[in-house]
Parts: C-alpha cells; structure tokens; sequence
C-alpha cells in the first residue's frame, strides 16, 4: 500500500504497554482514486466530543474532522503514533484508540490535542480488529491466529483482549476454543454488562461478562443464521449482526440471545454487508459491493431507504457512525467521508 506522509503536530512522550488487538482486511474492489490531501484508504470511523475520527488504513494515519463543520482538523501521521495499516478506531470525548492491523498493536490518543499518549503491543495482540469503549474498559477483537514455538498457526487462537482506559494496561484476554466460537474474531460490541464478538470462521456471535470476561453463550452455532458475521451494534435490547456472505442482517435479543429474525430480501439491496450502526429506531447498513447504504427501521424490520445515488460518492463504502444528527460513511477506494442527515437520508456534504 501506498504511504501518505503528512505532517502532525509534536507528540508527547509514548508509554509502551503489553495488550492485545485485531482487523479486518481492506475490501479490494472497483476503480480505486488517488490519496487526497485528507484521507489515503479511509476505513473505520467513530464520533465522539465533537469530533469524527477516521482510520486511512493505506496512509497509515488518523484524520480528525470537526463533527459540526466538516472542516478537518488534523491529520496525524507521525512515526511515532505507531500506526500500521489503521483499521479501526473507537472515540470518547478524551480519548481515541485506534487498532494496528500489521503492527499487531492499539494507539491511544489524546481526544484534545491529538497527542499520542502510548502505544499497545504485546503477545496478547495479534491483528487486532474491532474495538469498543466499555465505562472503563476497552475491548479488542483480534483476528489472527496464534502461533506455537514452530510458528505454526493455533486453531480457535482468536482472542479478546480487555484493557484499562486509564493506564492501557492488560487487565485480561479471552482466548478462543471450540466452545466459545472465538474463531476468525471481526468485531466486538459492549453495553452495559456484557460483550459481543462476531466470529467469522465459525459463524457465530459469542457473548461474554463484561464483569468476568466468562462466556454467557454462543449464538448461531449450527443454525445457519450467520455467514461470514462481519460488525456488531448494539441499541435498545437489540444486538445487530451482518453477515456478507450471505447478504443478511440479524437481529438478536440482548437479554435473552434469541434470534428474532434474518432480514434477506431484494429490497435490502444487502450486497457484501460489512458494517453497522444503530439510533433512535433506525438501523444503517454498508453495502460495499454494489456501493449504497440501506437504512433499516428497527421496530419493524422494513426498509426506510436505500441511498445509493451518484451525489453520495459512495465507493466501498466501508464504515459507518452516528453523530448528533448526522449519518458518517467511509469510501475505502475514493478517498472520501459523506455526511447524511440522520432523519432525511439528505446529502450533507462530501469531505475530500
């Protein structure tokens, strides 16, 4: 991949802890644009204290934007944030952690200077992924196996790794096993007491104690109702599941880990379903392969619409987040960030 090298502003001292983190791989498709100014392969994207925060997985940066104007605040790319093939990033309104993919480690910024205040690595850290913010825990999926003492792959190796907010330090990993489903870790998702894990290879969700990082249950196992489960949300007693595969969104009872319905139909428009995100009764799905966002109501499963016109410069559309009023969406291959209004679907501006 092609390096973007952009100026950042000075860093503070880094602190090196042990920890633990996995990613997706970036989707190759479709005609790809040169790297802007401000985004080199934008990939995950997350709002949080007013701001947007993108991952640019090929320029091996973190852009900030200002979430009210649009205007791009920074773009951060020195060596010493340790970023390496960027593909995730979970915000607070004080901090930023964003996953390492190649570098096997988590950067934790600095929310309001955009300093890098320490960088993660360790064993417990293997092509870390997805990432949430608990109260004050941070969960990583990691999505590469471990290997023994002759560098062989582990199976069910996939691990979860918790850490503490406030130090980064390790507080426990959930290594996978037959059991537990964690196998082929893409994404994880947390509220209130309990943990949720995508699990590609065996198409499942695990479910785990927020508390005790013990295995509440697995879901899907044998049921065929995941293919490839890509991202996870969680909203209003409801967990929500892609799977790309099989072109399909699930939805799951929080309280219970019931599956309450597959949605698959020609309306969806699902093709290659990657990412999701959840508010006040409406459900945003990525569709990357034919290039749209199809918006869900929660209540009822129909869909409100599916956005896909050419003014939305939708290209791998790869991620999504919801601000204060305002859908974000990530184009991997045209280098761009397209705003919508929450309640519309309108067009609120393109960021180049």
């Amino acid at each position: 991949m092609t390096k973007l090298t952009l100026t950042a502003r000075a860093l503070a001292p880094l602190a090196l802890v042990v920890g633990a983190c996995a990613v997706l791989s970036p989707i190759a498709l479709a005609a790809t644009r040169g790297p802007s100014r401000n985004f080199n392969g934008p990939t995950g994207i997350a709002v949080g204290g007013g701001d947007v925060w993108v991952t640019n997985v090929s320029g091996n940066s973190v852009t900030e934007i200002n979430e009210r104007s649009g205007r791009v605040v920074r773009v951060l790319s020195a060596l010493d944030y340790g970023f390496n093939e960027p593909i995730a990033v979970a915000a607070s309104p004080t901090q930023v952690w964003v996953t390492n993919q190649s570098g096997s480690s988590i950067t934790d910024l600095s929310a309001a200077s955009g300093l890098a205040l320490r960088v993660i690595t360790g064993d417990s850290l293997s092509g870390p992924a997805g990432i949430a913010l608990g109260a004050s825990k941070v969960w990583v999926a990691n999505q590469l196996h471990l290997t023994d003492s002759a560098g062989n792959s582990i199976p069910y190796s996939n691990a979860v790794t918790e850490l503490n907010t406030n130090s980064g330090s390790l507080v426990r990993v959930v290594t996978g096993n037959p059991a537990n489903g964690l196998e082929g870790t893409n994404d994880v998702a947390v509220a209130h007491s309990r943990v949720w894990v995508t699990n590609a290879n065996s198409n499942t969700v695990t479910e785990l104690s927020a508390d005790t990082g013990a295995v509440v249950r697995v879901i899907g196992a044998g049921a065929g109702h995941f293919d490839e489960p890509q991202s996870v949300a969680v909203s209003s007693g409801r967990v929500w599941v892609p799977s790309a595969n099989n072109n399909t969104l699930t939805e799951i009872s929080a309280a219970t880990g019931a599956v309450l319905r597959t949605l698959s139909s020609p309306t969806d428009h699902f093709d290659g379903p990657t990412d999701v995100a959840v508010a006040h009764s409406r459900v945003w799905v990525t569709n990357p392969y034919n290039n749209s966002l199809t918006e869900i109501s929660a209540t009822t499963g129909s869909v409100v619409r599916v956005i896909s016109a050419k003014k939305y410069h939708f290209n791998t559309p790869t991620d999504v987040a919801l601000g204060d009023g305002s859908v974000w969406v990530t184009n991997q291959f045209t280098n761009t960030v397209t705003e919508l209004n929450a309640t519309s679907g309108a067009l609120v501006r393109v960021i180049h």
